[in-house]
């Protein structure tokens, strides 16, 4: 046994008859074992895989990293002798290789052994965060072991489920939410990667994956940050025009208790704006330039907002029909409460040709932001006021380019 984990007493006793300066050292000892007490938690807070142990696998026990070093050095005793796990209050799961058969989690057995913990009611788990990419349900489950756990803790869930999925060469968006507590997800993130060449003709922002979107999100009633990273094909910008989702998309989003929304990604068509709900205080927002988006995103109050972003997709996935050519300016900001302005740089594409920028915010917007946040952050406010200048410059240049 450790010798600070004896009690006060029995160290006393021990150090007693070998320490000649008891009264110096033994106070030091007692000050060392408190702090061990306080730190000892802390320490075995979270578990999880780390980057460098998907990169590459050694036998040397002293390269390795992350679980894969503990559960080395933990052979000699056995893991559930361990007595850290008991303190462990979160979970991740960072890669698809955590759910297979050769992963650390189930090679190891440690995933059993936090099973049996969690299942006695040993620990308490907090927090479980999962990084995937998309597949089908049973791989999803992964192994046995994982089956078991994804059971037990859907019996004793966490209070706080993250889910990151990626979807790669698909063309549909599924999320396998009876593997889950729903009303434990607070954070959800979808995001869609194309391949550098063109194999799918089907967008995943479509009349098929907006009710799936829609479904899954009314299951969903603790969330509290949602990105929406989805695409559509590099030979496809048709966008999608139905009002009837439109409507049922922003009532979903509308009933949502969300602290951060973000849309990375044109959902209908370029006038729609999506209104985030009145709890929201970060925002990342997508938009074409289109007047009757600006007009509306002006109007719309969010009285707890401190962040915002504004995303303008590349200039060769927009409709080339002059919608995203402008010079008005907006009669009001509604937005009072911001401190952070981010990515300013992206207001605004790169040339389309020799002769012009297109721009892609009113005139004014970065003057409203100014006037009408006082809590600005300084850099964010000196940057605005100096690109205000410039965007206004070339507005007149466009205006003698016609």
């Amino acid at each position: 046994m450790h010798l600070l984990l004896l009690p006060n007493e029995l160290l006393s006793a021990i150090l007693d008859p070998i320490t000649p300066t008891r009264q110096s050292t033994f106070p030091l000892l007692l000050v060392c074992k408190a702090f061990y007490e306080i730190l000892y938690p802390k320490l075995w807070r979270k578990l999880s895989t780390c980057a460098q142990e998907y990169i590459y696998y050694t036998h040397r026990s002293r390269q390795r990293h992350g679980l894969r070093k503990l559960v080395h050095y933990a052979a000699t005793v056995g893991l559930e002798n361990i007595r850290g796990l008991k303190y462990v209050k979160e979970i991740a799961f960072n890669s698809d290789e955590d759910f297979s058969k050769d992963g650390v989690w189930d090679s190891s057995g440690l995933l059993e052994v936090m099973t049996e913990l969690i299942h006695r009611g040993d620990i308490t788990l907090k927090k479980l965060v999962v990084t995937k990419t998309d597949s089908s349900s049973s791989e999803w489950q992964g192994t046995p072991a994982m089956i078991n756990f994804l059971k037990t803790l859907k019996s004793n869930p966490p209070a706080d489920i993250t889910i990151h999925t990626s979807y790669y060469n698909t063309d549909t968006i599924t999320l396998p939410l009876n593997l889950f507590h729903p009303p434990a997800i607070t954070s959800l993130t979808l995001h869609h990667h194309y391949p550098n060449y063109d194999s799918l003709r089907d967008s995943t922002i479509s009349a098929t994956n907006i009710p799936h979107i829609i479904s899954l999100l009314s299951n969903l009633p603790s969330l509290q940050l949602l990105i929406l990273d989805l695409r559509y094909t590099p030979t496809s910008i048709t966008y999608l025009h139905s009002p009837d989702l439109e409507s049922l998309f922003q009532s979903t989003i509308s009933n949502l208790p969300l602290h951060t929304l973000g849309t990375i990604s044109i959902l209908f068509n370029p006038s729609f704006y999506l209104h985030p709900p009145p709890s929201t205080k970060s925002l990342t927002t997508t938009q074409t330039g289109d007047k009757t988006w600006w007009e509306q995103f002006s109007r719309h109050p969010l009285p707890l907002l401190e962040e915002l972003a504004i995303f303008t997709p590349p200039a060769h996935s927009l409709p080339d029909d002059g919608t995203h050519r402008y010079n008005f300016s907006l009669t009001t900001l509604e937005i009072t409460s911001l401190r952070r302005l981010h990515n300013l740089s992206r207001l605004q594409t790169p040339q389309l040709d020799a002769n012009c920028e297109d721009i892609w915010c009113p005139e004014n917007f970065l003057d409203l932001v100014c006037a009408n946040n006082p809590n600005l952050d300084a850099s964010d406010r000196e940057y605005c006021l100096s690109q205000s200048t410039s965007l206004k410059k070339r507005i007149a240049r466009l205006d003698v380019l016609g």
